[in-house]
């Protein structure tokens, strides 16, 4: 996304888990807030968060960061 101007419709991040390598750079404020800048207007991100050996906190830090900059996000 940083390489054009382009707006999508829908943007799909299935990130590698977060403790790897460039995978935590998917789960930052950074990240959500050049996306946001990418989207068409009622475009949508989805997000994967791997649903094993996350901790409760480490679910809160993900979705509080996705949240401020996408207040209407929803945990599926």
């Amino acid at each position: 996304m940083q390489g054009t101007e382009k707006r999508f419709d829908l943007i799909i991040s299935e990130p590698a888990n977060p403790w790897l390598a460039g995978g935590s750079n998917l789960f930052t404020r950074e990240f959500y807030q050049l996306a946001s800048r990418r989207l068409a207007p009622g475009g949508v991100l989805a997000q994967w968060v791997q649903g094993y050996a996350f901790t409760v906190t480490e679910y809160a830090l993900v979705t509080r960061t996705l949240l401020e900059i996408f207040p209407d996000a929803a945990l599926i």
